[in-house]
């Protein structure tokens, strides 16, 4: 019996080739693609509310789907642009689960879209920290030795940080530079959504939202208000917003839980 397709996209910064240990895991069970890199095709421009990105997942799904909806799975900016493409193109879609998405909505939503029109969105995003990052290192030894105490990257599962030192990082002159440049992540985040008055419409496949317990967004009453509103199963897991690159076997486990639960 051949498995099913189940799409993956991936977090800010950090390509799907990072994420190969919970993929791999799931692989028992589904025939998995990816959106390799999101944000550096010119095709497909970091816009606000991210509308072209949404497309380029789109195209990357349909390249890959055999024509018919599927599995689809994102963390992050990936599970953000998974639930607005679960509303523009449901015909993709067989059953969604998203993995601690910026979903940002209610007062929050206003409060950020003023900031974003006031140039301030560097106060209330990641972008405020993620442009003074640093984005090159003379070797890749030097650069797992420089990252892997900093908060980020300190719960990381120890394949989880290999592969982003792997992959997370290029070849570049000066030795090795992040492979999604700083200015790439913080135009991600400066123009993280805040119309999600657009998705009031129910959304017409089954889907579920996980948010880590130790979560940013565990504290701001978003996916509460999200399940309120839309025919969303609510789950917490252990770990903070990297939880599937924390505890990426733990993850896999519960996403085919999901999976099953939601058809």
């Amino acid at each position: 019996m051949t498995k099913p397709l189940l799409h993956f996209a991936h977090a800010n910064g950090v390509p799907s080739a990072c994420y190969q240990k919970m993929l791999d895991a799931l692989a028992e069970h589904y025939r998995v693609v990816t959106l390799p890199i999101m944000g550096l095709d010119p095709q497909y421009p970091i816009d606000n509310h991210w509308q072209s990105l949404v497309k380029q997942l789109a195209a990357s799904i349909e390249r890959q789907n055999e024509g018919q909806p599927i599995y689809i799975l994102g963390h992050s900016l990936g599970a953000m642009t998974s639930y607005m493409l679960s509303h523009q193109y449901p015909h993709l879609v067989k059953a969604l689960v998203m993995l601690d998405p910026p979903l940002i909505n209610g007062f929050g939503a206003y409060s950020l879209h003023l900031a974003k029109l006031l140039g301030k969105a560097d106060n209330m995003t990641p972008a405020g920290k993620s442009k003074h990052r640093r984005d090159r290192w003379p070797s890749r030894a030097e650069a797992a030795a420089s990252l892997r105490p900093k908060g980020l990257f300190k719960a990381f599962d120890e394949q989880c940080f290999a592969d982003y030192i792997a992959y997370g990082l290029t070849d570049c002159a000066e030795g090795v530079c992040l492979t999604i440049p700083v200015a790439t992540e913080v135009a991600i985040f400066r123009n993280v959504p805040t119309n999600t008055w657009r998705y009031r419409a129910k959304l017409k496949v089954p889907a579920a939202i996980v948010v880590g317990k130790y979560s940013h967004f565990a504290n701001t009453g978003y996916p509460e208000r999200l399940a309120r509103q839309q025919p969303v199963a609510l789950h917490y897991t252990e770990g903070g917003h990297m939880f599937p690159l924390e505890k990426p076997l733990a993850t896999a486990v519960l996403v085919k839980k999901l999976f099953d639960g939601l058809v």
